[in-house]
């Protein structure tokens, strides 16, 4: 069973459960072990994210002045690495009206379906609708040949949007972006010490193994066929998902005109053991806690009087 690896800023193989084994993608690059693709499929929301400078020029303070963290240098670091910001509706108003570029994520769970909209240099390009109808087009697109009939919506739809979005900034933004501003708007500035002290515990680990992680990106890189044995005794496997191009059609909005996203292709490895640093998993414990407390006083009279009541009718029953 392979051990999870978490070097941030090169690689990250870790299944993103809360305990257990399972699959993990094999992350790598400038975002790896920082941010995760935005999970979106739990979804019922409308989301807006603005660039870091853009946010500020309309007045929006950036999360490490928020959460006042000059004093965690770690989450401080890692916070201001952040290039976009979650934002009000309002305030990505003023934005577009100002011509700046904004980012617009939706999903509603419950429809099977969302999109994205990317505002950029005064055009709008982006694709709504349901899932069904992105993935069809994701799949049968005439102009792409498929290659070995690997199905792009196999894994999830967050892999497929990511690809979108990738496309249509030209690689500029991607849903890790969108996760880091998401994850900096939701931390509990009571979890601030808690925060730092798992990014000093993952830094640790990553220092310890930070040669084997060189290796495995090498190996990976270099890799001519799609199923490569690892350093530490792993067995990586290469997906691919074929080029489309994205265009209207029924049930599927296309704005900014089709979108064309190229071929890509990611690692996957089997049977991976949770990522749990010491101080996560005692965040975790302390969150459990704490929504097992009860919210008040227990109304023993009302429970008292029913019971009575209860009584009284068995009685009136059995006369």
């Amino acid at each position: 069973m392979p051990d999870p690896l978490v070097i941030p800023g090169l690689i990250a193989i870790d299944p993103r459960l809360w305990g257990g084994v399972g699959p993990a993608e094999v992350v790598m690059g400038p975002l790896a072990g920082k941010a995760e693709r935005l999970d979106i499929l739990e979804w019922k929301t409308e989301r807006w994210f603005l660039p870091r400078e853009v946010a500020e020029r309309h007045g929006v303070v950036p999360p490490e002045r928020r959460l006042n963290v000059a004093h965690l240098p770690l989450l401080d670091a890692r916070l201001r690495e952040a290039r976009l910001v979650f934002v009000a509706e309002h305030v990505a108003m003023k934005a577009l009206e100002a011509g700046d570029t904004a980012l617009f994520i939706a999903y509603h769970r419950g429809a099977g379906g969302g999109g994205i909209t990317l505002h950029q240099g005064g055009v709008a390009r982006g694709f709504s609708g349901d899932n069904s109808s992105v993935g069809a087009s994701a799949y049968a697109d005439p102009d792409h040949d498929d290659g070995d009939g690997d199905d792009p919506l196999e894994d999830d739809i967050g892999f497929l949007y990511d690809r979108l979005l990738l496309a249509m900034s030209g690689g500029e933004w991607s849903l890790f972006d969108a996760d880091m501003a998401d994850h900096a708007a939701r931390i509990d500035p009571a979890d601030l010490a808690s925060f730092e002290q798992e990014l000093a515990e993952i830094a640790a680990w990553a220092e310890r193994d930070r040669a084997q992680g060189a290796q495995i990106v090498a190996a990976l890189e270099g890799a001519t066929t799609d199923r490569a044995q690892l350093p530490g005794g792993a067995t990586a496997t290469r997906r691919h998902a074929p080029g489309f191009t994205l265009r209207p059609e029924e049930g599927l909005e296309v704005m900014g005109g089709p979108i064309e996203v190229p071929p890509a292709a990611r690692w996957t490895i089997e049977d991976v053991a949770v990522f749990d640093p010491p101080e996560r998993v005692a965040r975790r414990a302390r969150l459990r806690a704490a929504q097992l407390q009860p919210t008040g006083p227990t109304p023993w009279g009302w429970i008292l009087g029913l019971f009575g009541l209860i009584g009284l009718v068995v009685v009136w029953m059995l006369r």
